[in-house]
Parts: C-alpha cells; sequence; structure tokens
C-alpha cells in the first residue's frame, strides 16, 4: 500500500539533509518499514530559519521525501503546496495527516474530493472541535489522539477515534524507583520543550524574577530546547539579571542525555499556553520529577493539583512565581505528589499498550 503523509509542521534542510521533530521521525520510520512506499509531504525551510526542536534526520531512511521550498510569499506557498499535493493525493492508496495546519486542512479537503480514504492524527487542541475538523472526523476512517478526552470528544461528533500510546522514548521499564525527595541547600528547576510565546517560555522568566523577588535565590532554572524566540528570551533573562539562575542548554534528543537532566532536577515547569497532552509530562512523571504545569489542552483530564502535580496559572508569572516558591519552601511534600504522579502514568500506559504506528496500521490493513 502507497501512504502519503502530511504533518502539521515544516521539514528543515541542513548541509542538504532533510531534518524533522524527533518522534515523528521514529514513527515515521517505523511506518515504513511495513507499507509497500511511504510518501512525507510539506514545506522545507533553511534549518537556521526555524531554530525549531527538527534534528531527526530523515532523509536516507527509505522515505519518498517531496517539499515545496517556503518562501516570503506565504500565499504563493501554499498555492504551489495544494497544486502539487492535489497530484500527489492521486497516487496515494491512503492519506494520514496530522491536523490542524493550513496545509493539513486542504490536504483533507483535497481527500474528500478525489474519495480518498483517510486518517487524522489529533495532537493539540487547536482546532479540534472546529465545524470543519467535525465534518472531516465523520469522514476518516480513523482518528487517532493524544488524550482519551479528544477521543471521547471526537466520537461525539461522529469520527471513529482511538488513544494512542504516548510518543515518547521512555516505558514502563524507565520508571525510578526509590528517589530521594528532601529540602536542599540548591534546587535545579527544568523546562523541556520549544522556546516561543505559547509554550509560555516568557512568562517562565518573569516567574522566576519574581521567585527571586520573594527572597529564594538558593536555584537555577536548566532550560532544554530551541525555537524561534531563543534569542528574545536569552535576552529578556539578561535584561532581568538572571542570566547565573537560567542557563540555556540548547536542543536535547538523545534519550540517555535527556534523561540526565530529569535525574538531576528537583522540579519540572512546564508553562504552556495550549497543549493537547505533553509528552514531557508522561517523561518526567516515569522518571519521578515532580510536575508544576498549566492545565491547558487535556493535561487537566490526567493531572490533578496538589495530587499529581501543582497547577500552574496561565499567561500569571508572577502568580507563577508563588507557586514555584510555595512548593521549594516546603520540598518535602513534593514526594506523595511525584509517587501520584508515577502511578497516573503507568495506569494510562497499560490502557494504552498500542504505539502509533501499530494502531495506524491495524486500521489499514482492515481496509
Amino acid at each position: 500500500m502507497k501512504i502519503l503523509v502530511v504533518t502539521n509542521d515544516a521539514m528543515f534542510e541542513d548541509n542538504d539533509e532533510i531534518y524533522i521533530e524527533s518522534s515523528t521521525g521514529g514513527f515515521l520510520v517505523t511506518l515504513s518499514r511495513n507499507t509497500d512506499k511511504l510518501t512525507l509531504f510539506h514545506f522545507k525551510m533553511r534549518f537556521a530559519q526555524s531554530r525549531r526542536l527538527a534534528d531527526f534526520k530523515i532523509s536516507g531512511k527509505g522515505i519518498n521525501i517531496l517539499n515545496v521550498s517556503w518562501t516570503k510569499y506565504k500565499f504563493l506557498n501554499y498555492v504551489r503546496a495544494a497544486y502539487r499535493g492535489y497530484f500527489y493525493l492521486k497516487k496515494a492508496d491512503f492519506f494520514y495527516v496530522f491536523y490542524p495546519g493550513h496545509l493539513s486542512k486542504i490536504m483533507c479537503f483535497f481527500a474528500f474530493v478525489q474519495g480518498k480514504k483517510f486518517g487524522m492524527y489529533i495532537r493539540g487542541e487547536k482546532d479540534v472541535a472546529s465545524g470543519l475538523a467535525r465534518f472531516f472526523y465523520k469522514r476518516a476512517q480513523i482518528v487517532l489522539t493524544v488524550s482519551s478526552q479528544f477521543t471521547d470528544q471526537i466520537i461525539s461528533f461522529g469520527g471513529n477515534a482511538q488513544t494512542i500510546r504516548p510518543m515518547i522514548d521512555y516505558n514502563e521499564q524507565d520508571v525510578v524507583i526509590g528517589r530521594q525527595y528532601a529540602q536542599k541547600s540548591q534546587y535545579r528547576l527544568l523546562y523541556v520543550g520549544r522556546l516561543e510565546t505559547r509554550k509560555g517560555t516568557f512568562d517562565l522568566i518573569y516567574a522566576v524574577k519574581r521567585v527571586r523577588e520573594l527572597g529564594l535565590v538558593n536555584f537555577v532554572l536548566d532550560v532544554v530546547g530551541d525555537g524561534p524566540e531563543v534569542l528574545k528570551i536569552k535576552e529578556l533573562a539578561d535584561q532581568l539579571d538572571l542570566s547565573e539562575m537560567i542557563l540555556f542548554h540548547g536542543s536535547v534528543s538523545k534519550k540517555e542525555e535527556l534523561k540526565k537532566y530529569y535525574l538531576n532536577s528537583d522540579l519540572f515547569v512546564f508553562p504552556s499556553h495550549d497543549e493537547g497532552f505533553p509528552r514531557v509530562i508522561y517523561e518526567a512523571s516515569i522518571l519521578g520529577l515532580p510536575i508544576a504545569t498549566t492545565f491547558v489542552g487535556t493535561i487537566g483530564n490526567l493531572m490533578k493539583n496538589n495530587v499529581n502535580c501543582y497547577q500552574l496559572p496561565v499567561k500569571k508569572p508572577h502568580e507563577m512565581g508563588d507557586v514555584i516558591y510555595n512548593i521549594l519552601k516546603d520540598y518535602n511534600a513534593v514526594a506523595a505528589i511525584a509517587q501520584s504522579a508515577k502511578e497516573t502514568v503507568l495506569s494510562y500506559l497499560g490502557a494504552n499498550k498500542y504505539p502509533h504506528e501499530e494502531q495506524l496500521l491495524r486500521t489499514i490493513n482492515m481496509l
């Protein structure tokens, strides 16, 4: 079977090699091994233009890569992509799309017009309940989601939805047992993710400033990740005289290297403005790191304030700083919170045993 895949993020070129986000790359490579031909189609940008977390080299992995070079003429970019995408779709037996995204919506419409069998992957809250999305859900052969909340919602709209196992590098065998949670003379906070406004990273910088104003200075924040606004975020940290308290480490995707950050930290902070359900919360929970997070997207469906995490206010850095301050001042209390988070995630993994590519293939093989 020939499968065409359109993700909701561009691919990036560096020294004639093509890179995409690591979990998506792993998914596509595994999927390609179980089908006749897998084609990936999207826009292509220069790597330096983006500063995204795109460090998985997808070129040379046996996947047919088609793209449209991104230029400053946004409208023309989409016209060119739509024209090519329509004909690429005609050659495919099945179409799978990461939704939403402007190109994703265009290609879903083409799949409907051409009468193609297609599936959808929903991992974020944006547009999940829009009229257009509902139209596509009813016509898709399968809709896979990152959260049971999304799954139930899409089923209520008339779609055939299932929840996938989280696309993370850690599993039940990585669970940390016996981690100690005691008051320290120095704490390490950790953020892992994209560096941009919608992820709340500017809020987090101001929250650190607030914690310092409250008189707590025995901590540092490790920032792991990259993004389109990284330079502005670093400039803000410098302007607020926080360069010694906030350390930027760039993108880290290797499992064992990233694991060291989780294990050497005392609190995971996630201030995002919108999400589906972020992989990093699963990872932090498995590795026994207590979590402070906003309850956007479907996070609140699994995580409960003062039960298995601490809730951070959205877009309120001052109050966010107050929450972080109180956690560190009573750090002994995090032991029960971290243990509960670990149990929550293990239960979730047990209920969702099939990884993304396996669930998709099970549907395709039944067509």
